[in-house]
């Protein structure tokens, strides 16, 4: 290498040099970018899915809220109409899945008694099958729903006036009419004639009936059962006998015991009893054995009579026998025409109730209804108190018995005296009845103690 090389290039050599360096590498440069061809940039659309979350609300329809009746009867207490209630309320919980009736049985004497206890120990039930002076008990004690605000006007016309005034209280509906269960004088028109007896021409006055009275009792047939028995509806039962003697035991709401009328209606129940015409010491329930067995004549009875007779009888249970055998009538008279009192079946809502338009509901289904027409009030052969009712199921009380109940007994039912004092004034009667059937204690004493005695309940001077 020479001296000028070793000293290294001149600047006219180097900017020679690094031009066509330049030139070289940007041919190459180019070369190269000719020789690799250019890629395909395609631009994909990617699809970007997002899950989104929806959280769904669902509102959960609430479960109908769970209802409990206690419903107090006497009805599912006795044969003759046990399954046809407890039918009507099967029916009732099926129609209405959240309803529950807690069916309470009573015997029909035990019933106020164990309502008042439920009542005061707090534990009240809701709706309770009520008579005579019961449902007034419970009303004096503030313990009764009102049902004016229930019943309709329609309703109100389609009853029996005097039914509705036996279940009104200060002016306000309190027990709704269930059925219509008056009294009515009964006769076996088969054993009549066994006894020789006119079947066509049962008694009609209370001379009539003593003479028929003595002939049975030499057949070893009693005459007729009535309920002298230190309890209240003892005088239920006795009361229509003292309107057949012309006696007047109220006036004004006073009572009138101590008058002429009266002593001869007591002269004559002591009189039955001592001959044995009437079987002594027993309650209505007792006697319809003997009326079923035929070992009694007349029956002094309400309409269900039938319905019991064939419970107890099951021969009676064909319609044609036992209209062939039984027929019913007015009561035997000493004076005046007929009469009877409106002892009915009835209905009441306590004020405790907490389900008031659930209660309203089944006492309507019980009282007023079809269903309660073809399984309870037709079997047991029970008038309907709507004559609505009657008038649908004509054909069913067309029968001679239902018709003398329509036509003839109940319009001459009268109402009695009841109130919050009634109870403890029948105390004071019941004590003077048993003693005419029981003592020897002369009638006047017997009076004249039991005015003394009403006079203080009432207040009377």
């Amino acid at each position: 290498m020479s001296e000028s090389k070793k000293k290294g290039l001149t600047r006219r050599e180097f900017l020679r040099w690094t031009a066509g360096a330049s030139a070289g590498l940007a041919g190459a440069a180019l070369s190269a970018c000719v020789a690799a061809p250019t890629p395909e940039i395609r631009e994909v659309e990617v699809e970007k899915v997002v899950e989104k979350e929806v959280e769904k609300v669902v509102t959960a329809t609430p479960a109908p809220e769970q209802i409990e009746l206690t419903f107090f009867n006497w009805a599912s207490a006795e044969e003759a109409t046990r399954q046809n209630i407890e039918s009507i309320i099967a029916q009732f919980e099926t129609d209405h899945p959240n309803v529950k009736i807690n069916n309470v049985q009573f015997g029909f004497g035990d019933i106020q008694s164990q309502t008042l206890i439920a009542i005061t120990g707090g534990n009240p039930p809701d709706i309770v099958q009520q008579s005579s002076n019961m449902p007034f008990e419970l009303a004096a004690m503030g313990a009764l729903e009102p049902l004016d605000g229930y019943v309709t006007e329609d309703y109100l016309d389609q009853n029996f006036k005097g039914a509705l005034a036996a279940g009104t209280y200060q002016d306000q509906l309190v027990a709704l009419p269930w059925s219509i269960t008056p009294h009515a004088f009964w006769y076996n028109k088969k054993l009549m004639a066994e006894l020789g007896l006119d079947p066509t021409q049962p008694p009609a006055t209370i001379e009539e009936l003593n003479e028929a009275a003595a002939v049975a009792k030499e057949q070893d047939i009693y005459a007729v059962g009535l309920d002298t028995t230190k309890r209240q509806y003892a005088l239920v039962h006795q009361w229509p006998w003292m309107l057949a003697f012309g006696a007047e035991p109220y006036v004004d709401g006073v009572p009138n015991f101590n008058t002429p009328e009266l002593k001869e209606y007591y002269e004559w129940l002591r009189f039955l009893l001592t001959n044995e015409y009437s079987p002594p010491g027993m309650i209505l329930r007792e006697f319809r054995q003997f009326s079923a067995q035929g070992t009694e004549v007349f029956a002094w009875d309400g309409p269900y009579f039938k319905g019991i007779l064939q419970s107890l009888n099951e021969s009676l249970l064909d319609e044609e026998l036992f209209q062939e055998t039984w027929s019913v009538k007015g009561i035997p008279v000493q004076r005046g025409e007929p009469v009877t009192v409106m002892d009915i079946h009835q209905l009441v809502m306590t004020k405790a109730c907490q389900h008031k338009e659930v209660a309203w509901e089944f006492i309507q289904l019980l009282a007023s209804s079809d269903m309660a027409v073809e399984r309870y009030y037709i079997p047991l052969g029970a008038i309907p108190p709507a004559k609505g009712l009657l008038e649908k199921f004509a054909d069913n009380y067309s029968d001679p018995i239902s018709q003398a109940y329509i036509n003839d007994i109940i319009p001459s039912g009268r109402a009695m005296p009841y109130g919050p004092k009634f109870a403890s004034a029948a105390e004071f009667i019941e004590v003077g009845m048993q003693e005419a059937v029981a003592t020897d204690k002369p009638i006047d004493e017997i009076l004249e103690d039991m005015q003394a005695n009403l006079n203080i309940v009432y207040g009377v001077s």
